[in-house]
């Protein structure tokens, strides 16, 4: 039982529970991609591991610490326009029906509760601060477990009880599309390098 009898069911100290562990082994990070089916490298790969990660928000700060706040009133429009603009051309190539219906159906295969929710009308419809709703979304998304290897991004949600969410105000408004989309636009931000993300 919990402190003073209480059950703490909070999703994130679950999910700290269940995967602290991996923070200081590279063994049982390796035995997460084995599970995933991640190719590696046999002799013992660097695995990175983060958890509760908050990708652009992170890159967004650093990006505005760089520079005077003079300067960041003036750059701050032009970063929500670009982060708007690749959040668009990456849903752009999701949405193609079959690309966006394999990634659906590879959720569920795996007993996971998805919901394709109105992709291509929030997408492709211009409005006024549309980008910077856009961008706030992206720099809002949080991704519970993340694990980089080689080429690949593993990016998971932990679920206790709880279904995946769907949120009428985000641009994005499935939880797992917004969170696999949060991490291609990071990846065209901060690499040269092509990863193959793989949502778990």
């Amino acid at each position: 039982m919990g402190i003073l009898g209480i059950e703490n069911r909070t999703e994130n100290w679950k999910t700290a529970k269940e995967f602290a562990p991996l923070i200081r082994s590279n063994k049982l990070r390796m035995t997460l991609l084995d599970r995933l089916e991640v190719p590696y490298e046999s002799t013992a790969p660097d695995v990175c591991l983060e958890l509760y990660w908050k990708p652009i928000r992170d890159w967004y700060d650093q990006k505005k610490s760089k520079v005077s706040k003079e300067e960041w009133s003036s750059k701050k429009n032009k970063i929500y326009k670009k982060l708007s603009d690749l959040c668009c051309e990456q849903l752009a190539s999701l949405c193609v029906r079959s690309k966006l219906d394999t990634l659906i159906s590879d959720r569920r295969n795996k007993g996971y509760k998805t919901v394709r929710g109105n992709l291509a009308d929030t997408a492709y419809r211009p409005e006024k601060n549309k980008a910077r709703k856009t961008a706030n979304n992206l720099i809002g998304t949080e991704i519970d477990i993340v694990l980089e290897v080689g080429d690949y991004l593993c990016i998971g949600e932990a679920k206790h009880k709880w279904e995946f969410g769907r949120d009428p105000d985000y641009v994005l408004q499935d939880q797992l599309i917004r969170q696999y989309i949060t991490t291609k636009v990071l990846i065209n931000l901060t690499s040269t390098k092509s990863y193959e993300v793989v949502p778990f």
